[in-house]
Order: C-alpha cells, then structure tokens, then sequence
C-alpha cells in the first residue's frame, strides 16, 4: 500500500475506519485503535504477486501465505471432486502477471483433465524454481517437479467466458470421479526451513478468495500434507486411482417360477423336478390343509361419528348400503357424515348374512357394534374364505365333483363360522362318502353328489362331530338329515334317535349313545369320568406297541418334530379306520368275539347276563394285528415325495397306500395305487404326482 493511502486513512475516524473494515470483511477490529486499524486496512489492501523472489528461501517460504495457495490452487484442479460450474465465485477476465524470465512448458497431463476442450487451459507461470510443475506418467500418476517452470501461454485463453472455461476443462475429471491422493516433500532443499502457524492454517483451511487471486482454473486449496524428507526434490505426486465397478446383478434370462405365497396350499410335484431329498417343513398334512387364524391388530372406534339426533335412521341405511358394491359405498361416504357413519355400519349386516356364527360373536364380544370400525375384521374373514375355496377347488375331491358343478361345501362354511376345524370336517366327509361310493359299491359312485353339506359341529372335542346335510336331488322336497361322524375318518356311526326316521335309518348304537351322553354330562359337571376314543381301542402285543402303533417308531419321530407329528396323527387315522367294521356300526360286538370274527373262527363266547341292561355295555374298538402300524412314510423307497393326498402304511405284513386325510386304504404293496384311485387323485401306480 502506498503512502498517500495510508494519509487517506489517517484522515479518516475510528468509526469510518472500522465501517471499511466491516465492508471489507476484516474480523477483529471491533476494540483495536486507529492505528491498528490503518494497519490492518493497509495490509488487506497490499496487492499480491506471483512472482517469487529468491529472498524467500533465506526467510522462510512460509512468509507469504499467499504463495502457497497459489502452489495448492494448482494441486486442487486434480483434488476437488465436484465441478467448479456449481460454485457462484466470480472470476476475472484479466490475466495473472507473467514473469519475463518463464520459459513456456506445455503440460503433458492437461489431456487428462480435457477431453472435450484440450485446447483451453490456463496461462499461468511460475518464476521461482522450486515451485513444482505437473507431468503425467504411465501409471496414471501426476508428478509435480520443481526443478522447471510452467507456463501456459502457448494456448490461447478466452478470457471472455471464464467459468465455461473452467467447467470444460475440468469436466473430464469430475465425471470419471477419481480418487487422488496428494503427497508432497519440502519445496526446498534448505532443511532449515520452517512454515508458520500461519502458513498452516492456510494449508489446511479453504479460503472464499475469488478465484482470479490464483488462477483461471485453479480452485481454491482443500487440503495439504507435509512430509519431511530433507535435501530432495520438490516433487508433489497425485496418484490417480481407477473408479470401482458398481455391481451389476445377474440378469437370469428365463422367468423363475415364483413360490407359493400361500404356505397351505399343496401343489403336485411331478416326479421329473423331485430333488432326492425333500426339507420336511414343506410337508402339509394333506392337501386339504384349512386353517384359520385371529386377527393381529385391535379393531378401531369409527372416527367423527354424526350428533345422537342423527343416528335415528342409520340403521336403516346401513342395511341398504351393504346391498351395494364398494365403489358405491365409497362414493355415498363423501355425501355427509350420517352416511359415511352408515357405510361404516354397513359391514355388521355384512357379516351376519355371511359369518353368522360362534366365531362371529366370540370376535366382536369385546366391541360395540355401533362404534367399531368392522371392515378389518370383514376383509380379514373374506380373505379367510376365499384361500380356503382356492385349496378346496385345486385338490382332486373338487375335481371329481363332475369338474365342480355340484357344491358339495356350503357357501357359509368356507370361512368356519363356529369352529376353526368345521370346514376340514366338511371336506373329510364328503371324501369319505366318496371313498364308501367308490370302494365298496352297493349304489351309484356319483350318489354322494345328491347331497350338500351345510353344518358340522362338536359334539366331544376332539372326538364326534354332528353333520348335516341336505338333499339337492331331482324331487322338489328338499330333505335334510344329520349324523354322528368320527372326528380322525369321519366314518358314520349313526343318526340321532329324534332323526332316525327317514330313508336313511341309521339309529346311533346305545354304547355310543352312551359314550356321548356321558362326555356331555361331565363336560356341564366338571367330571369327566369316561375314557378317551382311543383308551378304548383294544389291540394285541401290548408290549410292542402303543394304541396299534410301533413304540419303537414314536421315540424316534418325536425327534423329528413337526413331520414326526403330522406321521403320527396319519397313523392314528390308520388305525381308527381300519377296526373291525362292528366297532363302529352295526351289531354291537365284544373285543373277543370280533377278535374269532376276523380270524375265521367259531363264536365261544359265553352269553353275558348283562344283555338285559343293554345300554351299560361300553365301546369296543378292535384293531387287527395285520394293521398294526410299523412306520408311516410320504416318499417312496427312492426318495421321491408322494402326491400330498397319500402316505405309505408299513405295517406287520405289507405296505398299504392310504388317504392321509382319513386313513382309508387306496392300495397295496403289490398292486401299488388302484387304477379307480390313480384317475380321481391324480397319480401313478406308485403315488407319485402326475
């Protein structure tokens, strides 16, 4: 700064004084006196130069902070990772000064920062020896020698458009977004040379100076690391590193077979696709897998219900509302709130034409009907129903109903109004009046069709259920008749007395009558004092075996987990079908008599003195030792997973196929599946899918 300006300052107040600093963005002035201010106010105005004298090697090159961010501005063109375009400096049109004694270099390295514009570089030299140049190298390593000057003035400039200059020259480097690396040793070779504290914080730190202080295409320094390596070259190398590759993900060409969302449905495997070995968690019991489930979250209050005073005829409204589709109710919500308060209401009538029933009233006991948002709760149960009638119609029993036209299930019981298990139960017994119709005879194999099942309930938990049917043949009465069935096969063991009377006379047998009326009777007492259903299975070789089944085979499926459980529940199905037929119907028959009915041998028994009190004689089911169950199997000896419908029986003397639903022979060892069987399942003689 001249002299005759720091006379202008001098003639200025502390308070224009620091009024300059403020413009200029001097900081700390705000307790300094008049003179430090002039001070301050000289030093920011002393113009910079960027030409270095050989003083500074003998005072420090850390003199002059300036110097080093012109020599980092250089280095930064290759360091900063962002286009320069973004930043809203202003930069000059006027060239920086050139010193007369700078030799002009071009920069080998210069094609690797513009592609697009190779001839628009910067025209800047450097006078003093030991500030380094860019030279660039085989390995993509920009190295900075000290030992020539670099000038720049062999390229013409278009000092017209600066910042469009500045972003094609850099535009190259900013895309390929590589990573540099920067190392530098002393600039000079004399040891003694020490940087200020000063000089560091403007190493380290990034300055808002308008980039014509540096260079036309320089950017401002971001950082600098200092090495001591005393008495060599200035040599500053920026090592390029190549971008990484992004992952790319497998385009498979072919469109993968997408899984089963719905982990209850069975579909055949065909025997091509079989691995050899089957993860048993995919298992299902049997194709007609229903289950039902309880809503997780809590159902809500319906939200801005209209005034007491207008709730008179919502009732109303809600019934005619449920008669439209949802697009209607949508629309009728938006006319007022009394009607979207009634189109809310509008699921309870809903619900009750659809899901009457124990389950019904046992979900919703908790809420008011008249404030509770039940549309959740109606999705869910639709829902429900409607996966339950999608396994239904892919299973073979649907198929057979002479491709569906019957309906042999009710409507109503496809989303189990009283009972989780009601519609497994439903489904079981048609298969095993389809079963009775095809493997014994007697009347016609589609007779079963003729009927409707519309209600299935629990008698003994577990145990009975009650079935009613109704009759859709061709007569224009319409009949309806109800019978005790076994929950594992549901095979028939009779009618209620009060229904006996019909074409179908099946009265229920005392002992089971018996059996019931005492279940009953202690479940309203509390005492249950009858036996279990299968405590009164009677079989041979108690030492062997455990209800008929193999002792030895029940330790080792326990290890198994839920396999072992689905195979044990088969086998119990196995067994509870193939008594001897008078322990479920018919005349009523002791364990010994039936035991030399079966063996072919004359009847010895000494006549009981009980038969004059008839109805105390007790339930008598006798398992053959012939079908005692040694093992239950859902591969073949191969490997190859069995059609979901059927299991492999291994018993004393041969294999049998059995239906894993209700436990009913289909097949033996030497006649694999019958051919009346591999037509309605579905399968080979070996029960495998097809």
């Amino acid at each position: 700064m001249s002299t005759s300006q720091a006379t202008a300052y001098t003639k200025l107040t502390v308070i224009q004084l620091k009024g300059l600093c403020k413009d200029r963005k001097i900081t700390g002035y705000s307790k300094l006196s008049k003179p430090v201010l002039i001070q301050k106010l000289v030093d920011f105005d002393r113009p910079t130069s960027f030409t270095i004298s050989a003083a500074y090697q003998e005072t420090g090159i850390a003199s002059n902070d300036t110097t080093l961010l012109r020599v980092s501005s250089v280095v930064n063109v290759l360091s900063k990772p962002t286009s320069p375009i973004d930043q809203d400096e202003p930069l000059s049109s006027a060239p920086p000064e050139r010193s007369s004694d700078s030799s002009p270099m071009p920069v080998s390295g210069a094609s690797g920062f513009c592609s697009d514009a190779p001839q628009a570089t910067s025209s800047v030299s450097f006078h003093h020896p030991d500030i380094p140049i860019i030279s660039n190298t085989e390995d993509s390593a920009f190295v900075l020698n000290a030992q020539d000057p670099i000038d720049f003035s062999s390229t013409p400039v278009d000092n017209s458009t600066p910042a469009k200059r500045v972003a094609d020259t850099l535009g190259t480097s900013t895309a390929k977004r590589k990573n540099i690396e920067v190392t530098s040793t002393p600039i000079s070779e004399n040891p003694s040379i020490a940087l200020k504290p000063s000089a560091l914080r403007s190493l380290t730190t990034v300055e808002n100076t308008p980039l014509s202080k540096y260079s036309c295409n320089s950017t401002p320094p971001q950082h600098w690391t200092k090495a001591t390596s005393p008495k060599q070259p200035s040599v500053i190398a920026v090592s390029l590193s190549r971008p990484s590759k992004r992952f790319k993900p497998l385009v498979v060409g072919r469109q993968l077979d997408q899984p089963i969302s719905n982990p209850d449905i069975c579909v055949p495997i065909s025997n091509a696709a079989v691995p050899a070995m089957v993860t048993p968690s995919v298992l299902l019991l049997t194709c007609f897998e229903f289950r039902t489930s309880q809503l997780n979250s809590q159902l809500k209050p319906i939200s801005l219900p209209p005034p007491l005073s207008q709730r008179k005829r919502v009732q109303g409204w809600a019934v005619i509302l449920s008669a439209l589709d949802n697009q209607s109710r949508r629309a009728c919500s938006l006319v007022s709130r009394t009607f979207r308060y009634a189109v809310y209401l509008s699921a309870v009538p809903i619900l009750r034409q659809n899901f009457a029933g124990k389950r019904f009233d046992r979900d919703t006991n908790q809420y008011s009907l008249a404030m509770t948002n039940l549309w959740p709760y109606l999705r869910f149960r639709e829902d429900e129903a409607k996966r339950n009638r999608r396994i239904y119609e892919e299973s073979f029993l649907h198929r057979h109903a002479k491709d569906g036209k019957a309906n042999v299930i009710s409507s109503h019981l496809w989303g189990s109004p009283d009972n989780g298990k009601q519609l497994a139960i439903a489904v079981r017994f048609a298969l095993s009046t389809l079963w009775f119709a095809l493997s014994i005879g007697g009347r016609e194999s589609e007779a079963w069709l003729q009927y409707t099942i519309i209600s299935a309930q629990e008698v003994i938990q577990d145990e009975i259920w009650i079935v009613t049917i109704r009759s859709c043949g061709r007569s224009a009465a319409t009949e309806v008749s109800t019978f005790y069935v076994l929950e594992q096969t549901c095979e028939v063991i009779g009618r209620p007395n009060s229904a006996a009377a019909g074409p179908l006379v099946l009265e229920l047998r005392s002992d089971w009558s018996n059996y019931i009326q005492g279940h009953l009777t202690g479940v309203t007492t509390g005492i249950v004092s009858c036996p279990s259903l299968l405590q009164n299975l009677k079989w041979a070789h108690y030492e062997e075996y455990d209800r008929g089944v193999s002792k030895l085979w029940l330790r080792r499926v326990e290890k198994e987990g839920d396999l072992g459980t689905i195979k044990r529940t088969v086998a119990e199905r196995y067994t509870l079908a193939c008594v001897v037929a008078n322990s479920v119907s018919g005349a009523w028959m002791s364990t010994a008599q039936m035991t030399h009915e079966f063996a072919g041998l004359p009847d010895r028994s000494v006549p009981s003195a009980r038969k004059s009190g008839y109805h105390s004689f007790p339930v008598n089911l006798y398992l053959p030792a012939t079908h005692h169950v040694e093992s239950v199997h859902f591969h073949t000896s191969s490997g190859a997973p069995l059609h979901p419908a059927l299991a492999v029986i291994q018993t004393p003397s041969r294999e049998y196929y059995v239906l894993r639903e209700n436990g009913m022979q289909v097949g033996s060892e030497e006649e694999g599946v019958a051919p009346l069987w591999m037509e309605v399942i579905g399968c080979d003689s070996q029960g495998l899918a097809i």
